[in-house]
């Protein structure tokens, strides 16, 4: 009919929907070249871009040269210093979001309510990147392992001679087998009074949906803790192959050594360092004596640069540039961590390069 005719040409002639629009908070902005998170953002981000979105990005530190980064990407930034409110609810209006994604359940806790006030048609996604209240159970296990390893071993040094007599009358050496702090904290968890447990609870309850790293944690969040199904979402990593690796990687001759990589800003990195200079790397140097054994990690402190030891072969190289400047003249990836959550980018950059991987 011409009625229906007139609404076809009508549509046909409509103006295009507006796209949608996304906009990420945070308090700092994502380091790629610095962490895995920084690394991971950096890929949703271009994702949003993929599908057609207007991407924002709010933070709370100040511009920078990440900032820049992302601007020259096409990503609109606003710098919103803590406790402005007026100046969020600004940069809310000019992103007019569909949807927000908060960058880890501190953000969400800073922010959700004026996302909630000022606009509350938009989604509120949080991004964990690891479950915290998890990463610091497992942290607390293998501390508490150490310490209680250093105990036994400086009662050891204090009485080494003296004959101590078991329960079936023989006698006890002080060589005991040392507690594994890798199963240690695989096996910890978070407790019901854990405060960090109970601030990630809640704002994953405020929060419509959230996307967690680790297929691990979803099933403890469902399992454990109760969180609904339907309200979490698996998001590991956006995994985009390196231009500089599509290229052939370097043989087997070429190589040579072990590497490591990982931001110093992070604990379970820091503690990986130490436990692969006083004891996994001393076994390996005994059995290949000319090894080499490369650190790499933006923000090494003092006592991170205090392990570099040229003799031994173990060398802390500091910031790389580039994943391929660690990576790519390496033999093997080592990756000796005793706690974390949330899934390794060391381990995926390792894949995505062709490199063999060790870890725990």
């Amino acid at each position: 009919s011409s009625s229906s005719s007139s609404s076809s040409i009508a549509s046909a002639h409509a103006s295009p929907a507006p796209p949608r629009s996304v906009m990420f908070v945070s308090f700092l902005w994502p380091e790629a070249s610095s962490s895995a998170a920084g690394v991971r953002t950096g890929s949703l981000l271009r994702a949003f871009q993929r599908w057609g979105w207007r991407v924002h990005f709010v933070a709370c530190a100040r511009p920078n040269e990440h900032e820049s980064i992302l601007a020259a990407s096409g990503v609109a930034t606003h710098h919103v210093p803590p406790n402005r409110g007026a100046e969020f609810e600004a940069a809310l209006a000019a992103a007019n979001p569909d949807a927000v994604i908060f960058d880890r359940f501190m953000a969400e806790e800073a922010f959700s309510f004026r996302v909630r006030a000022a606009c509350p048609g938009a989604a509120r996604i949080l991004d964990m990147q690891d479950l915290h209240s998890l990463r610091y159970a497992r942290q607390d296990a293998v501390e508490a392992g150490v310490d209680a390893t250093t105990a036994r071993r400086k009662a050891a040094e204090r009485t080494r001679g003296v004959p101590t007599e078991g329960a079936d009358g023989g006698a006890v050496t002080h060589d005991a087998i040392e507690p594994n702090l890798v199963e240690a904290a695989m096996a910890a968890v978070p407790v019901a009074g854990d405060d960090k447990l109970a601030r990630e609870l809640a704002s994953v309850h405020r929060c419509d949906l959230t996307m967690v790293c680790s297929p691990t944690e979803v099933r403890l969040m469902r399992d454990v803790f109760g969180v609904p199904a339907r309200k979490m979402v698996p998001a590991s990593f956006f995994c985009e192959l390196p231009e500089d690796a599509r290229t052939a990687a370097p043989g087997f001759e070429p190589r040579h050594g072990f590497a490591t990589i990982g931001t110093f800003h992070h604990p379970p990195n820091v503690d990986s360092a130490r436990w692969l200079a006083a004891e996994v790397w001393p076994r390996i140097r005994r059995e290949l004596p000319t090894a080499t054994m490369r650190v790499y990690g933006a923000y090494p402190t003092p006592a991170i640069e205090s392990l570099h030891a040229p003799r031994d072969g173990f060398l802390v190289e500091g910031f790389a540039p580039a994943v391929g400047v660690a990576m790519d003249g390496a033999r093997v990836l080592l990756a000796p961590l005793r706690f974390g959550a949330g899934i390794k980018g060391k381990i995926v950059d390792a894949w995505t390069r062709g490199l063999p991987a060790v870890t725990t």
